[in-house]
């Protein structure tokens, strides 16, 4: 029997499988000993998994770029590349695929390496059915979790920009006096939020009150209240449950927070009697030395 592999006589079935998760896994072995890749796949498909079988490390992207994969079984030591160089690849082009590597070496900096580049678990020589339906099990929840929080960025993406071209078409529609755009797009505010239209008006007041301390000129002061009126335009765009969110914000919701000056003047920038405002709103968050957003100006 291949060397690193503990069989059992009576084959091991998973009894945790009342989610069907077995079922629906893509699994992908990967291991240079042609004994030990058929001793996985049976166990992988007694299991209830269909399993992808290669050799190296180098077939094994190419059948993750052909083929959906829901978990992939790669030894780490391997002629030619090895399994951190599949690894690195396969989070960077398929993020949804769970990786567990499989050694014979209890290396502390090989684990590090592993945890650093999304490995979501080790499989240390000799290992047995049991430990390897573990591992299975817990790496296709992996993959479902990955999956559906992609299924759900990319749907909350597609709701921004459907959001976002809403708003563009319907300024867009306006051919009339800068006043009345003006006032239009705030009533689009007033209509997701009247706090938001008091919360503009006094900013507008703030902005003119010092723009006049300033001397800044009577035109430049027009443009800074149309500006101010009309900051908080992008936030139209943003998913409600964002905009009502009370407690900490993940990276991709302070990623969405961080568009929204380019979302609120990307819409303005349709109305050409508008466009100097639209400047003035997407550089509201930059700074001086170069550490502001979105466009890190400096200067």
């Amino acid at each position: 029997m291949a060397d690193g592999i503990k069989h059992y006589s009576a084959a091991y079935r998973s009894d945790r499988d009342g989610d069907g998760l077995f079922q629906q896994g893509v699994v992908l072995i990967v291991d240079d000993d042609q004994d030990i890749r058929e001793v996985l796949a049976e166990w992988v498909e007694g299991d209830g998994c269909q399993t992808i079988v290669v050799a190296d490390a180098e077939a094994a992207l190419d059948a993750a770029n052909k083929t959906p994969v829901g978990v992939a079984l790669c030894d780490v030591q391997m002629p030619g590349r090895d399994g951190f160089w599949f690894l690195e690849r396969v989070q960077r082009d398929h993020p949804d695929i769970a990786v567990v590597l499989v050694t014979g070496v209890h290396d502390v900096d090989w684990a590090l390496r592993g945890l650093q580049n999304g490995v979501v678990d080790y499989l240390l020589k000799p290992f047995d059915q049991r430990s390897l339906s573990r591992a299975l099990e817990n790496a296709l929840r992996q993959h479902r979790l990955r999956r559906a929080d992609r299924l759900l960025r990319e749907q909350r993406t597609s709701e921004l920009n459907a959001r976002h071209a809403r708003l563009v078409q319907a300024l867009g529609r306006l051919r009339i006096a800068t006043t009345d755009q003006v006032e239009a797009a705030l009533d689009l505010i007033a209509f997701r939020n009247d706090i938001w239209r008091d919360h503009s008006y006094r900013v507008r007041t703030l902005a003119v009150a010092l723009g006049t301390t300033m001397r800044v000129p009577a035109l430049q002061l027009e443009l800074l209240a149309q500006a101010a009126l009309l900051h908080e335009l992008g936030r139209l765009v943003l998913p409600d449950a964002l905009l009502s969110k009370t407690g900490e914000l993940t990276a991709e919701e302070r990623a969405l927070w961080r568009r929204v000056p380019d979302l609120g003047a990307s819409i303005l920038e349709q109305l050409p009697a508008l466009l100097p405002a639209a400047s003035i709103i997407r550089s509201r968050f930059e700074e001086f030395a170069g550490g502001g957003y979105p466009r890190q100006l400096s200067g």
